[in-house]
This record gives structure tokens, sequence and C-alpha cells, in this order.
């Protein structure tokens, strides 16, 4: 097939949404397909391998800049069909992508549409207004009811936007891991390449600074394990709209000194980064947890893959909690004496958890299974179009 690959995604390269799209573009070229790119220029020095790109210029996540963003593409994707036709549009879901859609009806391209988050909740924790989520709704209404078919990346996502939207033809895409990317390094070599210190415990937090990550918990929680084990250090790596906030707290806390801001780090560097650390948290909300049915993100995957402990937030009973029981630590969400509790027992008894969970993911996750399924369901929607 012929796929344009449409993403209008963040640029903090630790994010999973950049890694996810990169990992499944990536996986459909080696699967011999051809994908067209569309992503903001500022990504140009992410080129991926295999696949012809289109650096969009004008771009931005207000309404305005979303809507040049689209425009390019909309002209790009006119051009390109004409020369050489397209099978189908891939698109990472946006606030409003009405303008796509209508292109892509003229020129009779079935449209996809991949759920990586639930945008209406995502509003919600950035305060926006009911005015502005009303507009959303409605937007994602049509985008949804649009599309061919609907890849989520959580069984919760796909739920919701079958029950929410009415639609039919909907896929829930497993999050996957490039184990040969993430293959283990040792911890001696990964912090001398780093240049971080060989003799302290480093807890590390990678992704967006965004509200569905529990940064606030994270903090306090660091706080208290700071009490018994002095010289531990907590490295937050990423960026997103929660980071002078969580700087503030850092600073309320007086806990400067053990936490380090690295920014966002490049992809490729990201295996030194979870070999380097003796633990990776993943502190996702209840409301997020409750929202996508578990508390899986492809972050936990990839550390368990470098053989790095992992502790995540999770509820009982969801989904993920009896998978991450056997593979991680687990600790109550929104709590941060269990959380400090959980890190200082990660941190001191090392066990047989960190073998089985690699040995897990290198079996059962990986993104070429991710992109096969998705391949399959897209063809099979497009014989019922």
């Amino acid at each position: 097939m012929r796929i344009a690959y449409v993403a209008l995604i963040e640029l903090d390269i630790p994010n999973a949404c950049l890694i996810h799209s990169r990992e499944i573009a990536e996986q459909m070229v080696e699967l011999g397909h051809e994908v067209d790119m569309f992503l903001p220029l500022p990504l140009r020095q992410q080129e991926w391998q295999g696949m012809t790109h289109h650096w969009i210029r004008f771009w931005g996540f207000d309404a305005f800049r979303r809507k040049l963003f689209l425009i390019e593409t909309c002209l790009r994707i006119w051009r390109l069909h004409r020369k050489n036709a397209l099978d189908c549009l891939y698109l990472r879901e946006m606030e409003d992508a009405g303008l796509l859609c209508r292109v892509c009806r003229c020129l009779n391209i079935p449209v996809f549409v991949e759920v990586n988050g639930w945008l209406l909740d995502d509003l919600r924790l950035l305060d926006a207004s009911d005015v502005t989520i009303k507009k959303a709704e409605d937007n994602q209404a049509q985008l949804m009811q649009s599309a061919c078919g609907v890849i989520a990346s959580t069984l919760g996502n796909a739920e919701n936007v079958k029950k929410h939207y009415q639609v039919k033809h909907v896929m829930t895409q497993e999050l996957g891991v490039n184990a040969s990317l993430f293959a283990a390094i040792k911890q001696t070599e990964a912090r001398d390449y780093l240049k971080l210190a060989q003799d302290k415990p480093l807890i590390l937090f990678a992704g967006s600074f965004h509200p569905h990550h529990d940064l606030k918990t994270l903090i306090h929680a660091f706080a208290l394990v700071q009490r018994d084990m002095p010289d531990a250090q907590l490295m937050l790596v990423g960026d997103g709209v929660q980071y002078q906030a969580v700087q503030g707290r850092v600073r309320d806390l007086a806990l400067q000194e053990h936490v380090v801001f690295m920014g966002s780090q490049p992809y490729e560097d990201m295996p030194y980064w979870f070999s380097a650390a003796d633990l990776l948290v993943s502190p996702l909300i209840k409301q997020k947890i409750k929202q996508q049915h578990g508390a899986l993100a492809t972050k936990v995957w990839e550390a368990m893959a470098a053989k790095t402990a992992v502790l995540v937030t999770d509820i009982e009973g969801s989904e993920s909690y009896a998978l991450l029981s056997q593979l991680a630590w687990v600790c109550e969400a929104e709590n941060d004496v269990s959380m400090a509790n959980a890190i200082l027992h990660a941190l001191r008894e090392k066990d047989e958890r960190v073998e089985g969970a690699q040995g897990y993911v290198l079996k059962e996750r990986s993104w070429r299974k991710a992109a096969l399924d998705t391949l399959d369901f897209m063809r099979d929607c497009m014989r019922q179009c």
C-alpha cells in the first residue's frame, strides 16, 4: 500500500507520541509499504528511515497554526495523489481535521484515525473552557464518523471511541518496543556516556510534563525518599506544559540539589538513560488509568527491555494490574507515601522481576506485531468501506 501518514505531534523527544509514530511508520516501511510522512519542520533532525518526508513549515498547537498545518498538508497531499495515487491516509488524531478529511473524501482516499489519548479528557486536564471542549467534541465526532477505521492505543480508548462516537470499525493497537535499540547496556557504561555519578541511586522519569503524568506526587514521594536515602537523585527527562510548575514545586521542597531537569533527549539516547537508572517511575493519575483501562505505557516496556526496574502507579482491578504486578513494582496512584515506600523497596531489593520483565517484553511486545495487526485491520476496513 501507499500510505500518507500525517502527525502533528509534540516535539518532546521522550514523549510516547513521537516514538509511537516513528516506530509504526518505520515498521510499515520494513514490511514493504510506501510511507509518505507529513511532520512539523522542526522534527527534520529526527529524519526517520525508509520513508519519504514532507516537512510542514507552518505548524503549531493553537487553532490558527493547526489550520495552517492542515492547509499546507492538504495542498501537498492533493499534489502527491495526482502524481502517484495514495491508497489511504493514516492520521494521528487532531483537534480539528475536518478540512483534511474533506480533501480525502474528494480524492476518494480512505482515512484511518489513530487515537493515542482521549482528547476530551486532555482538554479538561488543561482547564479548557466548556465551549472549547464542546467544539472539540463536535469536531471529533465528524472525524471519527468519517473514518474508514479507528486505531486506538489502549483498550479504554477503543471502548470510548465505540461508545462515544458510535464507530464500528475500531482496533486496539498494542504498544511495542524496539528491542534492538533498547538492549541492556552496562550501568557503568551508560552513566559514563551521560556523565552521571556512579555512586548514587538514580531514579528516572522520562516523558511529557503533561497533567496526566502525576509529577506532583512523584516530587513529594521523592522528598520522603530523601529522608531515608539522602544520596538518591531524581532525573526528569522531558518537557511540557507543567515544566515550570514542577520546577517551582522542587524549589518549594528545597530539592534543587537532588532533582535534575534534563530536558528533551534524542530517542537514540534513551537506552542509556534507562540503563543508567536504578529505577524508572511511570506515574499516571487515576483519571488517566481509568480512561485507558490500565497503566501500560511505551516507556515501561522500553525500560524492561533494558533490564531496568520499573515502578508504575495503577488501580487494583484494572486491565493491567495483574500483569504489571508480576513484572514491575506497583503502588497506589496519587499516594506519595505508597510511592515513596515502593521506591525504597525497589532500590533496596533487587529481585527476579527484572529478568522476568525483560523476557516477557522481548517475547510478547514488538512494534513489528503492532504494525502487522494495524495493516491487516486497514485492509479489512478498506474492503468494507
